[in-house]
């Protein structure tokens, strides 16, 4: 009986060890594809940002541009505001001076308090 106890025992030993060493590569396996899927989520945040980087940029340019078409088109039309003006004081000179003088005199009225 002990000759069939040992053997049981050892058995068991080899079983575990077996056990314990295909436990081991399967942890390995398991490391192996936990640092791949790091590696995967790491390259596919990489790739959002460089989305929404150059998503950005494009809104950057868009609202630039907008800007100087709203620069360009406010400077036509003070250019057209301008050229009226000069025609209406060309047409009345003097209706010209008698609203600049009043302007004048009300600026110093505001001003002089």
């Amino acid at each position: 009986m002990p000759a069939e106890k040992s053997v049981k025992v050892e058995a068991r030993t080899v079983a575990s060890k077996a056990a314990a060493a295909h436990l081991e590569d399967d942890i390995e396996r398991l490391r192996g594809d936990v640092s791949k899927l790091t590696q995967s989520i790491a390259n596919l945040g990489a790739a959002k940002m460089d989305q929404y980087r150059a998503s950005a940029a494009n809104a950057a340019d868009e609202i630039s541009k907008q800007a100087w078409d709203s620069l360009e088109s406010a400077k036509a039309e003070l250019a057209k505001i301008e050229r009226q003006l000069v025609r209406q004081v060309e047409v009345n000179p003097l209706k010209a001076v008698a609203v600049a003088a009043a302007a004048g005199f009300l600026a110093a009225l505001l001003f002089r308090r």
